[in-house]
């Protein structure tokens, strides 16, 4: 009713219509934001109602069909875990960070935002970088916010620090109808300074009453707001109406959102944080204590890295803060040390607290990632020791089968450690590097700690320099791997010189000399670097050089066959001229049922069942595996009907109108017209029918499944080059064509990770 009805706009019949299709095709997927955010009072209902939601079976709405997606902020699940997982856990995931990839593709979408073209979205990147913020933009709002800040400008000047960069967010979306160029034109009558101080005030109030952060944990009558500010409105500088001071902010700025009954919200939660360490830093006489005394609780742990994170408080204030902070909450001042700048004996103490506890195990991923955050502090004598401190007990427990899961299993974590890693000498990072990657699954987000280490100087030389270029050379193998690859900053190196590039890289029509994949390639060919497996690339060039080079050239000279089409129409015209013929049979029902019509039907499970049976014994024989078997293929709906790679045109027909198995079982029965259409030869010889309608589903059904007629094989008619088939290989075609690196997208789910 709330969403397809009034917010779809459609009939509560064309709706409830809709929401059956959906559930049976098993499309539907229900996305339900901000667990966080549901009042205490409410979590037990709501737990309830999500738990009925996915086990109602009934036949008219089977919401257990549906798949349903939970999410809460990371600190806040911590809490709510034991409530929630028991009742509804399939799966716990982890958002992973925006990849510099995803970034640059996010920037590029938005490129005519830009005001200068000549600042545009790789100068926007390029300014990020430098200015050490790269890994606050890896989250989607401070991404957002940023671009809407910068992008009419025509330098980029982009804060280090997040809180300034809310400030100045905060500021931009008070003033953004002011219309500085046209003063005349503006339709704001108040200032900033007095709707700051007005959305600092009630957020730090709200956030220190009884139910936290607002009377439903987030959410704020209109009324309340309006009642502050008639209490402030004498101590404001200009505020003659508090009711139209009010509206203006939610009217005019964005911050403020309403959401219905008079309630509203803050427009994302972080703003509220934001405001709430303000007010306690600059005006609350008692702030270090308030913060201190609602430290443990998740829901201030952004408040405190605000709180923190800025250099417009003294640094004896901040030490005896951290200090304070380390006694209740280690971990969580470890992580503050990377915005505030806490003088060197603090952050000394509080770093080398946390090594002790990882070097005695004690939540390692927690404890090992509050020191990775030390290592982005602002300052350098605290970035050098944390870095120290993190290779030290690395070093440690660097032996240990399991080091992925000491870590924490965490990808983006080892991410962390390798750059920081490569912060240090290339002794550290040739040696502890391929330990790390070596325990660790492959995925596109080492490619940039990976890349950064070969900027180190020195490494060519070190031995363990090879096992790094060899893993690099495995991710970007796939589209995803070699995306990340190329927006990364380029790294020079003395030995990749012109004649290097072009002899590892003899493609006129791929990519550019000066790509980051053929740096790659030179590093490669310098260290005698080679990934295994390798790919038909690689094959081509450490087999024969010559052959290799002349690739590209003799690809233009090859005659290429595919099978694929030509068997999905031998499928199609036998399946119409079966189901024609079949149709005939059947209206000469008469003569069915006499001998030897319908008594002669043990013939007819001859051919329906001996074919699919010869067919997966055969394939499982010959692949002598069984779950690369046809067979099992066939079962799971890989190399059958759904497939999108067979050669039968009706099993793929099939696939799109019948969800999941259903396909696979309606083809089976699909098999018995191929018995019917020919079963007028029975009356002529029994032996020459079964052998006929065993051939006709042999050949018009079942063989076009069979490897040779997929879709991505093709046979070489006449091939002046044995290597011309690497064009052909899905791990070597990336780096031959440019527009397939870029085609893949990333599913939402399937690159989350694993929490």
């Amino acid at each position: 009713s709330d969403i397809l009805v009034s917010g779809w706009g459609r009939s509560p019949k064309d709706a409830e219509a809709f929401l059956r299709r959906s559930l049976a095709t098993d499309r539907l997927v229900v996305l339900l934001d901000g667990l966080d955010e549901v009042p205490a009072d409410r979590q037990e209902a709501v737990l309830e109602a999500v738990y009925r939601f996915t086990q109602d079976r009934n036949p008219q709405l089977p919401t257990a069909r549906a798949r349903v997606i939970v999410t809460c902020r990371r600190q806040n699940f911590v809490a709510l875990r034991e409530r929630w997982i028991n009742v509804i856990k399939d799966g716990v995931y982890t958002l992973a960070p925006l990849r510099d990839s995803e970034i640059y593709a996010y920037l590029q979408k938005l490129s005519t935002r830009f005001r200068d073209p000549e600042h545009g979205p790789e100068a926007f990147l390029h300014a990020v970088r430098a200015s050490g913020s790269l890994d606050l933009h890896r989250t989607p709002l401070v991404l957002a916010m940023s671009v809407g800040l910068y992008a009419q400008k025509t330098t980029f000047e982009i804060p280090s620090e997040i809180a300034e960069l809310y400030g100045q967010m905060i500021t931009e979306m008070l003033e953004r109808q002011a219309f500085k160029k046209d003063p005349g034109t503006s339709l704001l009558r108040y200032t900033v300074a007095d709707k700051v101080r007005l959305l600092r005030e009630f957020a730090a109030g709200n956030a220190q009453g009884r139910e936290g952060f607002g009377e439903r944990f987030g959410e704020f009558s209109l009324a309340m707001l309006s009642r502050h500010a008639k209490d402030l409105a004498s101590r404001l500088d200009a505020v003659d109406d508090p009711v139209a001071f009010v509206r203006e902010i939610v009217d005019r700025s964005g911050l403020i959102a309403p959401v219905g009954d008079g309630m509203c919200v803050f427009a994302h939660r972080s703003i509220q944080e934001y405001l709430v360490a303000e007010e306690l830093r600059q005006f609350a006489p008692n702030g270090a204590q308030i913060l201190l005394d609602h430290a443990a609780d998740p829901a201030w742990r952004q408040v405190v890295l605000f709180y923190t994170g800025t250099d417009r408080q003294s640094q004896s204030a901040v030490d005896d803060f951290l200090l304070r902070l380390a006694e209740d909450d280690l971990p969580l001042a470890g992580h503050c040390l990377a915005g505030a700048k806490a003088t060197n004996p603090v952050a000394r103490t509080i770093l080398h607290r946390i090594a002790d506890e990882v070097r005695a195990q004690h939540a390692v991923c927690l404890h090992l990632s509050a020191m990775l955050g030390a290592t982005r502090s602002p300052r350098m004598a605290v970035r050098e020791l944390a870095v120290f401190l993190v290779r030290d007990v690395l070093s440690e427990i660097i032996g240990q089968p399991d080091v992925f899961e000491v870590l924490g299993g965490d990808l983006d974590g080892v991410a962390r450690v390798i750059q920081a890693l490569a912060e240090t000498d290339a002794a550290h990072v040739a040696e502890l590097v391929p330990k790390i990657v070596s325990a660790v699954p492959d995925d596109p987000s080492l490619v940039a700690p990976l890349w950064l280490c070969l900027a180190v100087p020195g490494l060519a030389d070190q031995p363990g320099a090879a096992r790094i270029v060899e893993r690099l050379l495995t991710l970007v193998m796939a589209p995803e791997g070699l995306a990340e690859l190329e927006t990364q900053q380029p790294i020079s190196s003395a030995f990749a010189t012109a004649e290097l590039r072009r002899a590892v890289y003899p493609f006129r029509k791929g990519h550019p000399l000066h790509s980051n994949l053929v740096t790659l390639l030179c590093w490669a060919q310098h260290l005698r670097a080679i990934p295994m497996p390798p790919n038909r690339f690689f094959e081509a060039s450490l087999a024969d050089r010559s052959a290799f080079a002349r690739v590209e050239e003799d690809r233009n000279r090859t005659q290429l066959a595919m099978l694929h089409w030509p068997a999905r129409i031998v499928s199609a015209t036998g399946a119409a001229a079966a189901l024609l013929a079949a149709v005939a049979v059947c209206l000469r029902w008469n003569d069915l049922a006499r001998p030897p019509g319908w008594l002669t039907l043990w013939w007819m499970l001859l051919p329906l069942v001996a074919v699919p049976v010869a067919f997966f014994t055969a394939t499982a024989w010959a692949e002598r595996r069984p779950e690369q078997s046809l067979a099992s293929q066939y079962l799971r709906g890989g190399s059958a009907p759904g497939s999108g790679r067979s050669g039968n045109l009706v099993a793929e027909a099939l696939a799109r109108v019948v969800p999941g198995s259903g396909a696979q079982l309606l083809f089976l029965v699909t098999t018995v017209v191929y018995a019917v259409a020919t079963l007028p030869l029975n009356a002529v010889s029994p032996a020459g029918y079964a052998l006929t309608a065993a051939a006709a589903n042999a050949v018009f059904g079942w063989l076009p499944f069979i490897r040779v007629f997929d879709r991505g094989v093709r046979y070489y008619l006449y091939r002046p080059n044995p290597f011309s088939d690497m064009y052909d290989d899905g791990r070597s075609r990336p780096w031959l064509d440019p527009d397939a690196s870029h085609s893949s997208s990333r599913p939402v789910l399937a690159e989350n990770r694993p929490e």
